[in-house]
């Protein structure tokens, strides 16, 4: 259920009206695996190769590579900003455009309210989080302030800085960089790419400290989740908060959200209230 929180800065709340949602409800399509990104410029690809690039280049996200010809059925280009927010998200699912910056959300240009319903997709507003259904099972996209997480169809063969769900990105930091590299659209001027594999030990045990004790028993893969402590830490230790925790609280929202949607038990609902923990705003899912 979706709660009252308050939308963070980087999404223009829209007054509210009343609209009647759709006769059937949409459900998640079937999934070749997720893609995300958080934090500062943590990234994970389909065959969850996880690192952290800070970039402010506008960059191709995830895009339907099916048809030869670019008319793909979903699109998604994004922007981040130095501290790691979204200056801008384009999401195009069936050639109907979604745009939001810090002071706009659009479709096609015309600015809409939340909820919003069309013959395409719906959008939705939960706490912190967006969310946006294909009415067609292309796609499920949740996103927040410096978060984005995208479901796609397993029929489709993807582009983008979400790989292609075989061998795409690559797994050295050089490989993963020229990747990285090839689907930027806009780069930042003067910008110097940093690929970073390997947390601080500081950073590493600071997280594990939480993700252990909170999220361990959440229904998430042993690999993959040794690879979120292993980016906590990186996010820790570049963090350019004078609290390096801060840093880490990104990780642990995702893997929070993950928690929440796998219906494990409650254990890990517990962990905003650890004082060791520093957030810079509440999620739905503590």
């Amino acid at each position: 259920m979706c709660s009252k929180a308050s939308t963070p800065h980087a999404f223009p709340t829209a007054p509210e009206r009343p609209v009647e949602p759709p006769a059937s409800v949409d459900e998640i399509p079937p999934s070749t695996g997720e893609c995300g990104t958080w934090g500062t410029g943590t990234f994970r690809s389909l065959n969850n190769v996880m690192f952290h690039c800070p970039s402010t280049s506008l960059i191709s996200y995830c895009r339907d590579c099916t048809d030869p010809n670019g008319n793909g059925d979903f699109n998604i280009e994004c922007k981040r900003d130095q501290s790691g927010a979204f200056e801008e998200v384009m999401v195009m699912l069936d050639g109907k455009e979604l745009k939001s910056t810090k002071t706009s959300l659009t479709v096609d240009g015309a600015p809409i309210a939340l909820p919003h319903f069309n013959k395409v997709y719906r959008v939705q507003q939960c706490g912190m989080y967006r969310t946006i259904i294909s009415r067609r099972g292309i796609a499920s996209i949740t996103m927040s302030e410096a978060a984005f997480h995208f479901k796609m169809n397993k029929q489709y063969k993807t582009c983008g800085q979400c790989g292609n769900g075989a061998d795409q990105p690559g797994t050295d930091a050089e490989a993963i960089k020229d990747f990285f590299q090839s689907n930027i659209i806009t780069p930042s001027p003067a910008e110097t790419l940093t690929i970073t594999l390997d947390p601080c030990d500081e950073g590493l045990n600071y997280c594990r400290s939480i993700t252990r004790k909170y999220f361990h028993e959440c229904e998430i893969n042993a690999q993959v989740f040794n690879k979120f402590e292993e980016t906590c830490g990186i996010e820790y230790c570049t963090s350019g908060e004078a609290d390096k925790r801060k840093g880490a609280c990104s990780v642990f929202e995702e893997l929070a959200r993950q928690c929440g949607q796998s219906g494990c038990d409650d254990k890990w609902k517990d962990w905003r209230k650890n004082p060791d923990i520093v957030c810079g705003m509440c999620s739905i899912f503590s």
